[in-house]
């Protein structure tokens, strides 16, 4: 279940730009409000000289402070997480090969996932010593379990006293 924004990131427009992962920049003149990177795009608001309204450098960065104003937190950073994850889904198949940490199960492009072994929301990392490939759906399974559980599951699967299946059911 996705989680309410907290209001104090619709305070300030900067702290926004923080908590959706844009990349700030210095600004350069007086009239800039905010210079930011949002999916690869320079993005500007400015406020006019009377300070009566706001003008935008691009489309994108009119979509990121209308969604500041509609108070919905959006994603800046797809392009470079979908360009992340295809790199390192081929830097693990060179080091792993082609199949499930888990299960053993020959992944497909379509059935291929990135699994942490220690979750982010436990403190890890996007670095090759804590990535595996897996299937999605044991990825799903495995979602933010301690490594120690993943470790005895995946025993379990490898050894065939338990099925994927019977267990997300």
């Amino acid at each position: 279940m996705a989680k309410k924004p907290i209001e104090k990131h619709f305070k300030d427009f900067g702290i926004y730009l923080d908590w959706i992962g844009a990349e700030r920049q210095k600004k350069t003149n007086e009239y800039e409000v905010e210079r930011f990177i949002a999916n690869e795009i320079v993005c500007v608001v400015y406020k006019s000289p009377k300070k009566q309204w706001y003008t935008f450098s691009n489309e994108e960065a009119q979509k990121v402070y209308q969604s500041f104003n509609d108070k919905q937190k959006i994603n800046v950073t797809g392009t470079k997480r979908k360009r992340f994850e295809a790199e390192m889904k081929c830097r693990l198949q060179d080091r792993d090969g082609d199949y499930c940490f888990y299960t053993n199960v020959q992944l497909t492009p379509e059935t291929m996932s990135i699994e942490h072994l220690i979750p982010v929301s436990k403190g890890g990392k996007n670095n090759l010593d804590n990535l595996v490939l897996c299937t999605v759906e044991s990825n799903r399974y495995m979602a933010d379990k301690p490594l120690v559980e993943k470790l005895k599951i995946r025993d379990k699967l490898l050894w065939g006293t338990v099925v994927l299946s019977d267990l997300t059911k």
